[in-house]
């Protein structure tokens, strides 16, 4: 059974994942801490996760000052276009409360080394409230 907070990746049927990335979505008001304390923790047992993923494009700052081509703001002249903070809440909901991400793709885990990730998200998530 799962671990309530933490929603691992769904395979639908007849796919099957690559597992580039293994990226989780963390509710923090099921597991009581911020996200950050539950990734230290996570990252204290040994295992290597990250927050987030790539913030959102539009953060960037060609987007945010609308520069990108010359000093006339091309191409975002040419559109009333506003790429403010809070137009994708979901995204950004996602990349700064949420996504708890792990790159198997770098790593090539034994069984035993497998089986020491999921055993750490237990301890972790067991402790939480004392984190």
């Amino acid at each position: 059974s799962g671990l309530p907070g933490l929603t691992p990746p769904k395979v639908r049927a007849g796919c099957r994942h690559n597992y580039f990335q293994w990226t989780m979505r963390y509710d923090e008001s099921l597991i009581g801490v911020p996200r950050e304390k539950f990734v230290a923790a996570l990252q204290a047992e040994g295992v290597p996760v990250a927050q987030g993923y790539v913030p959102p494009i539009y953060w960037l700052p060609m987007f945010q000052k609308k520069i990108a081509m010359g000093g006339k703001g091309f191409p975002f002249s040419s559109s009333g276009v506003s790429y403010t903070k809070g137009m994708c809440p979901v995204t950004e909901r996602l990349h700064v409360k949420e996504v708890i991400q792990f790159q198997p793709v770098s790593w090539v885990l034994s069984d035993a080394q497998t089986a020491q990730v999921i055993d750490a998200f237990r301890k972790v998530h067991a402790h939480a409230k004392d984190l």
